[in-house]
């Protein structure tokens, strides 16, 4: 995987901590070291390790992060299913000046064009 300087050192930053915090060391140049980090980061950590590790996984492209560390939805602990964001659907097509009816002005009580 190619990465850019400022994944490099957050990348360096995390591995700092955790060599620090849970006595592993991992390699920058170790091909599996995102699996690794999630696989290792699963369990929790303390609060700076755990915001650099969403740091770099929000700087890594999201085909590059396996499936298990894809985003997902949860509602009270339990995962749910995206069906059909009613947000994310097309927007209706707005109807054509002339369809619609003509919007009424009021200022002050009174109707004004």
């Amino acid at each position: 995987m190619i990465y850019n300087r400022q994944t490099i050192a957050l990348l360096m930053r995390l591995c700092k901590l955790v060599s620090g915090e849970f006595g592993v060391r991992i390699h920058l140049d170790d091909p599996e070291i995102i699996s690794k980090l999630n696989k290792l980061l699963s369990g929790g950590g303390s609060p700076e390790v755990l915001t650099v590790w969403r740091a770099v996984r929000n700087e890594i492209a999201p085909e590059e992060m396996p499936a298990a560390m894809a985003p997902r939805r949860v509602y009270r602990g339990q995962a749910v299913e995206e069906v059909g964001h009613p947000r994310a659907a097309a927007p209706e097509a707005v109807p054509a000046p002339e369809s619609r009816p003509r919007s009424v002005r009021i200022y002050r009580g009174r109707i004004v064009n």
